[in-house]
Formats: structure tokens, sequence, C-alpha cells
């Protein structure tokens, strides 16, 4: 429901001269959430939206993705990251770690999972903002930097964290996590 607040914003900012191009798709979109049931199918909610919508609706995601040189995730990249991120879920389930590390990985996961999950809906910063979580809050609790820096699950997290930051960062068009992730392992 925050989406077309951002993407207004996104064109403010980028596109200044685009006043108010977005009131039409604005308004369709909203109503669309306001009597969308959180129950209901999807034909429900885009039958709010008419064409003309779909059409200024595209014109502002090229002109985004234009201005802002980004790329956008393959679903087999997708699904691959998916997959990874799945055996380790199950991995840490079926672990021996402690409840805090094995507590903290279970919902951190499951951001992960459903930031990839919405990536249609969402785009790639909540995936960003789930990577950045998992990485830092090594900083704060050291049980948990050394599970990432001692056990093989540990490492295999962070190899998939290290793949998701590369796909992504290129996909937001911001520098690499990487670096992040390798002073972990300092």
């Amino acid at each position: 429901m925050e989406l077309p607040e951002l993407i207004i914003k996104a064109i403010k900012e980028n596109y200044p001269q685009q006043n108010n191009t977005w009131s039409h798709w604005e308004s369709q979109v909203d109503t669309a959430f306001m009597q969308q049931s959180l129950n209901g199918q999807w034909a429900t909610f885009i039958t709010h939206i008419d064409q003309h919508s779909i059409t200024y609706l595209h014109l502002a995601s090229d002109l985004l993705q234009a201005k802002m040189n980004t790329k956008f995730l393959t679903d087999e990249n997708l699904l691959a990251i998916r997959e990874q991120l799945d055996a380790i879920y199950q991995e840490v389930l079926e672990s021996e770690l402690s409840d805090e590390v094995k507590s903290y990985l279970i919902k951190n996961l499951r951001k992960l999972i459903l930031s990839i999950d919405e990536y249609k809906l969402t785009g790639a910063l909540p995936i960003l903002e789930a990577i950045g979580t998992a990485i830092g809050h090594a900083h704060l609790d050291n049980k948990y930097k050394n599970f990432l820096n001692d056990t093989e699950l540990g490492k295999k997290l962070l190899d998939t964290l290290a793949s998701m930051a590369n796909l992504v960062t290129v996909a937001v068009g911001l520098p690499q996590l990487t670096t992040a992730i390798a002073l972990l392992t300092n």
C-alpha cells in the first residue's frame, strides 16, 4: 500500500517537471486498496484499475528505470536464492543452535523469503533491507556473529547473503554490500 507513495516521491525527485501526472493512476490504485478485502482475490483488486492507469504506471516505471540505471531480478535468480534460503531454513529448524540464535534466524529467514516472494510487488529494496538486517545484527549479538563465522551453516548463510547482495544491489543501483559481509569475517 505504500508503493504508490514511493513511486510518486521518486517521480517528484527525479522528474519534477512531471507535475501531477500520477493523479489518475493514484486515484485508481487508492480505490482498489480501499475496496479490497484482505481475503479477496487479485481479480477483485485489479478490476478497479483501468488500462489508462496501467499505461501511466508502465511509463513511470520506464522513466524511473532509465533514471536509476537499475535492472530487474530474473525469476530464475530469485528462485535459486529462495531455494537456498529454504534449505538453510530447514537446516536451522533441525539444528542444535541455541534458542536465541535459532529464533532470530527463523524470524530473519522468513523475512528474507517473504521479501523475495513479494519482489514483483515491492521491488528489491525490501530484500536489500532484510539482507542488511541479517548482516548488521552480527554487530549487536556475539552469539549470532560466532554462528556466522564459526559454523558451516553460518558460512552457508553468509555466502547466500553475499550472492543476494550482489544481485540486489545491481537491481537497486547501489554499491555492493559484500564489503559489509567481508567485515563480519575479519
